[in-house]
């Protein structure tokens, strides 16, 4: 338990100012991704928020449709959490834990938004229902008042 205290006091700085750039944003904003915010559209990590809680309410199902990714982190997270606070010993392989944990996202965003795309080329044709109805909406979503859309508005009324 020594390791945990010394890593929260290391730590705390950062992470408070994560919690104040969350609620801040989300209060301003409505969105705390910075991707969102800034072009609209989600990123690779879209979803783990609400995948971490529903897993946290036992919901593995919704966490799954969230974002399935959630699974490979939760185990890194115990991985890591056993090895350096319960066997205090140095926790082996995390960069390439990690690495791997990146590339299932890209993957996983990559296929989603391919298949956001293709059902959204398909909607527009007039059609009621595409290949993957149950990627439309959360968790992935366009946000038109991201800051690169108000920009391109503002630089319109110049123009």
């Amino acid at each position: 338990m020594e390791q945990l205290k010394k890593d929260i006091k290391a730590y705390s700085k950062g992470g408070i100012l994560v919690i104040i750039y969350i609620v801040v944003a989300d209060l301003l904003l409505g969105k705390m991704c910075p991707m969102v915010l800034l072009t609209g559209f989600p990123c690779p990590a879209c979803g783990l928020t609400r995948a971490g809680l529903y897993v946290m309410c036992f919901r593995f199902e919704d966490a799954w449709r969230m974002n399935p990714v959630i699974f490979p982190i939760g185990a890194f997270l115990i991985y890591f959490f056993l090895c350096r606070y319960v066997f205090q010993r140095p926790v082996s392989g995390w960069r390439w834990m990690l690495w791997m944990i990146l590339i299932m996202l890209l993957v996983v965003y990559m296929v989603r938004m391919g298949n956001y795309l293709e059902l959204l080329s398909i909607s527009l044709e007039g059609e009621k229902e595409g290949l993957f109805p149950h990627i439309i909406g959360t968790p992935f979503s366009y946000f038109k008042r991201n800051l690169l859309y108000k920009f391109y508005r503002l630089v319109r009324c110049f123009m």
